[in-house]
């Protein structure tokens, strides 16, 4: 073969691989734009629809977590095509959770008409409802006629899939801790009416009451304490909620339990050796030193029962 024709062979296979690559950066970007017009295009010039980006992002995910105008009709044409909405990306996340994550109702709804699996996981064990409650809610829409958050409506609506309330991600994370670690009031009543566990314990022995304790979030505690619950459980570091919330800082927490859990021990230690009193003590905060003065005195003058001791808590404002 003489030399000028071979060059201009590799020369052709080099172009047409060019071009393959442009089509598929077209098809990824317009899915994350949501501009179906550039998609199509792309598709219909050959591009290849599981085309992945470096973190193995297909154009389906792309959309689906995007919160572009047309990403809907993006996602309706996607599907239309056949494409696989079960797919995975390097993390173990479908299309699913992906919207989940987002919070992208419409499109979840879209995905799963589509047959997504609804029962979907990733990798370390999150379900689309866990996503879908990872998020604080300040910058979502209320719906005051239904008493939720239009985030909180989208776990409601993906638990009645039926992939459960109580299933557990590998850290030992139900719905109720994700619900309560990422203040979702409003979920978490919703959560105990499912008579979902609000005892649950994470594989760090943390319960959803340690969890609020942690971010100082009183109505929440107000909510789980509308149960019996062991507000004494301690947690592999040896610390229980009235520890952890003033480790935290949240000073207004603490002074809640004092005030209105009965019979919580104040004489704990962690495995740091620390105590409620202590911590109270370097954290400055003298005034609950005072009450838990008070709390460790009358300890020590009841006996008490060494069965976990159950809530007994006062209505009260905040």
């Amino acid at each position: 073969m003489r030399r000028a024709e071979f060059s201009g062979r590799v020369s052709a296979r080099v172009s047409n691989e060019d071009e393959a690559k442009r089509r598929n950066f077209q098809l990824i970007e317009a899915a994350r734009a949501g501009n179906l017009k550039d998609l199509v295009e792309a598709v219909t010039q050959g591009a290849e629809l599981q085309t992945k980006t470096l973190r193995g992002q297909n154009a389906l995910m792309l959309a689906a977590s995007a919160r572009q105008k047309g990403s809907l009709q993006v996602i309706a044409f996607l599907l239309e095509a056949t494409i696989d909405p079960d797919v995975a990306d390097d993390a173990g996340w479908t299309a699913l959770l992906f919207a989940s994550r987002m919070n992208l109702a419409e499109a979840a709804e879209m995905l799963i008409r589509g047959k997504a699996e609804v029962g979907a996981r990733s990798f370390d064990g999150k379900t689309a409802a866990m996503l879908a409650a990872t998020e604080q809610l300040d910058h979502l829409p209320s719906r005051p006629e239904a008493g939720f958050r239009s985030g909180d409506e989208l776990v409601i609506s993906l638990i009645g899939y039926k992939v459960g309330v109580e299933k557990a991600d590998k850290r030992g994370w139900t719905l109720m801790h994700y619900a309560v670690s990422n203040a979702r009031e409003e979920l978490v009543k919703w959560l105990m009416k499912m008579k979902a566990n609000h005892e649950a314990k994470t594989k760090d022995r943390n319960t959803p009451l340690m969890l609020a304790a942690e971010i100082g979030h009183i109505k929440i505690a107000k909510v789980l304490l509308g149960r019996p619950c062991n507000v004494n459980q301690r947690n592999l570091a040896g610390n229980h909620a009235l520890l952890l919330c003033i480790l935290a800082g949240e000073e207004p927490f603490a002074n809640y339990l004092c005030r209105s859990v009965v019979r919580l021990d104040a004489t704990v230690k962690n495995k740091d050796g620390e105590s409620a009193l202590s911590a109270a003590s370097s954290q400055r905060m003298g005034q609950l030193k005072n009450q838990l003065d008070i709390l460790v005195r009358k300890m020590q003058d009841t006996p008490t029962d060494k069965k976990d001791i159950k809530k007994g808590v006062e209505d009260e404002d905040d």
